[in-house]
């Protein structure tokens, strides 16, 4: 009976060893187990099914911090493909290889010694792929190991959706309708002019104004009917217009030449142009290229003397914009 006694202690004695032990091993299987990466995501350069030279930007977040000597990517469905570090954060040293076609690609880093905090991003890309060519979404799987050669201990693990689809891009057609917008104040100009000979009555300007959306820009031109035409005596009384052209104006210091009239285009009130009945081209409305706008200001001065008769004078001035697309 004493013999039985100690017997049944030594068995209970080696049952408590055993759950002892069995809890040690359960306790560092815990402890190995791999963290989860967070922030994970594969963006492709074209999702389109069958597409050729994707690449695929993979970036995750460490979960574990650990020295990270290698990362796999699991690509299953796509072929192709080579390797590219790009911004690989806190990896110094870094060498790259392939493995596999298009299945599963590892990314070797010389990184013996530094540890990667967790929380910092890792990011490469994998370029040269060619993507499923059936549709649906696809799993991308990361991995990071404490060995070189992408094997060791698995540190931490996740995985990322890309989807594949058929159309995968749109079109867009953006037609852009040919503008042309040109303006002469407000068309009508009225002037009381004394006949002094010394003194003459400018208008108050008017903007003349042209924008165009035209590739090779716009032209504009002045022209007018000719001389200053009396109403009531007709061919019999006229003011003429100056001889100058925009191109080379008059010069007369404050008004246009006696019993003349004139376009004045610099702002001085120096220089008069009485432009051809062809037209002339105007460089300052004249532009090279698209415009939202470009204006001057003309003003009309009319300088006579008592030699001419008391009338109602007009004329028309013509100013043509004219658009090279």
């Amino acid at each position: 009976m004493k013999l039985k006694g100690m017997v049944m202690k030594l068995l209970v004695g080696t049952m408590a060893l055993a759950m002892l032990v069995a809890g040690l091993s359960v306790n560092a299987t815990q402890a190995t187990a791999a963290g989860t990466l967070t922030e994970r995501s594969a963006t492709l350069s074209s999702a389109a099914a069958s597409a050729t030279s994707v690449t695929a930007r993979v970036s995750f977040k460490v979960t574990t911090t650990n020295t990270v000597q290698s990362v796999e990517i699991g690509l299953p469905q796509f072929a192709g493909g080579a390797v590219t570090i790009v911004n690989p954060s806190n990896i110094a040293g870094s060498s790259v290889s392939e493995s596999g076609s298009g299945a599963t690609y590892k990314v070797f880093f010389n990184n013996t010694s530094a540890s990667i905090t967790a929380g910092t991003t890792v990011a490469f890309t994998v370029s040269g792929l060619t993507n499923p060519s059936s549709t649906g979404n696809q799993t991308v799987t990361i991995k990071t190991w404490t060995s070189p050669s992408g094997a060791g201990t698995n540190i931490d693990t996740g995985t990322t959706l890309v989807a594949i689809v058929t159309n995968a891009s749109a079109q867009l057609t953006a037609t852009v309708a040919e503008a042309l917008t040109g303006s002469v104040g407000s068309g009508s100009i009225s002037l009381s002019v004394d006949p002094s000979g010394t003194a003459f009555e400018l208008a108050s300007g008017y903007a003349v104004a042209v924008a165009s959306n035209a590739k090779n820009g716009v032209t504009t031109a002045v022209s007018i009917s000719g001389a200053l035409q009396g109403v009531a005596y007709g061919s019999g009384a006229q003011i003429a217009a100056e001889a100058g052209t925009f191109a080379s104006p008059t010069s007369n210091t404050g008004k246009p030449t006696v019993n003349k009239w004139g376009i004045n285009a610099d702002g001085t009130s120096n220089t008069w142009a009485g432009p051809t009945t062809s037209g002339a081209t105007i460089s300052g409305l004249t532009t090279s290229g698209p415009t939202n706008s470009v204006s001057q200001t003309h003003v009309v001065g009319v300088n006579v003397d008592y030699t001419t008769p008391a009338d109602t004078y007009t004329t028309t001035i013509y100013y043509v914009f004219t658009p090279n697309f």
